[in-house]
């Protein structure tokens, strides 16, 4: 793979989006050559991501939704190569949101795979509700 994408390792099969959002994959081969057929690129669910080429040696992979997939690859040589992709949730803006509402609840979240955890100790049952309603709200 490491032939393949600038920005990610020798041991990257896989990489990261968050929710929303997009990253941009720049190959280190076109993706569209003269007299051969265009690159094949698929996703296997395109509900949690989707892509979008940009040009002959740019994807952008944008994440819908928290989960896994794959995107496979076909170059106009025939070469194939896979990825795990990640869509995760970008925690910080609400890690900050939920101080500002709750400063006296002491929260602590955990992203793990498609799960967001919720750890910590809130004031009463009511408040775990709202917490949790912040949190539902966040992701969706």
């Amino acid at each position: 793979l490491d032939g393949f994408l600038d920005g990610l390792s020798q041991n990257d099969g896989s990489f990261e989006v968050f929710v929303n959002q997009g990253r941009i994959l720049t190959t280190k081969v076109d993706l569209a050559v003269r007299g051969r057929n265009p690159a094949l690129i698929a996703l296997g669910d395109p509900s949690i991501a989707d892509f979008q080429v940009l040009s002959s040696r740019q994807i952008r992979v944008e994440g819908r939704r928290l989960g896994v997939t794959d995107l496979s690859i076909v170059t106009p040589d025939n070469q194939t190569y896979s990825f795990e992709v990640r869509v995760v949730a970008d925690l910080n803006p609400l890690r900050g949101q939920l101080h500002a509402l709750f400063p006296d609840a002491a929260l602590k979240l955990t992203a793990v795979r498609d799960h967001v955890v919720v750890e910590g100790q809130a004031r009463d049952v009511a408040q775990v509700a709202r917490i949790m309603d912040t949190v539902r709200a966040y992701l969706e």
